[in-house]
C-alpha cells in the first residue's frame, strides 16, 4: 500500500513530502527546519529521510525531498512488479 492522495494539512503538493520545524533548544529558541520525504519500503517498513533547510536552502531541500520520494517509490514499485 502506498499513500498517493494529498492530505488537507500537508504543506507540500506531493503526498509523503512535508516541511517540519523542530524546536531543538527551548532556552535559546533554536529551531531546526527540514523537508521530510517518507515512504513504505517493499517489506512494509516506514522509511524517512530529512533534507535540512540550513544546509540546502528552502527550495533545494524541498526539491531533494520530492526527488527522493519519487525515487524510492520507483524502487518499491519495480521490486513489487518483479516479484509478481
Amino acid at each position: 500500500w502506498v499513500r498517493t492522495r494529498l492530505r488537507k494539512n500537508k504543506t507540500a503538493s506531493i503526498p509523503g513530502v512535508a516541511r517540519y520545524e523542530e524546536r531543538v533548544n527551548t532556552h535559546t529558541g533554536y529551531t531546526r527546519v527540514f523537508w521530510l520525504a517518507s515512504w513504505i519500503n517493499e517489506r512494509g517498513d516506514s522509511r524517512k529521510r530529512r533534507f535540512m533547510v540550513s544546509h540546502y536552502g528552502e527550495r533545494h531541500a524541498k526539491r531533494l525531498a520530492v526527488a527522493e520520494r519519487e525515487h524510492q517509490l520507483t524502487l518499491v514499485c519495480a521490486t513489487k512488479s518483479a516479484n509478481l
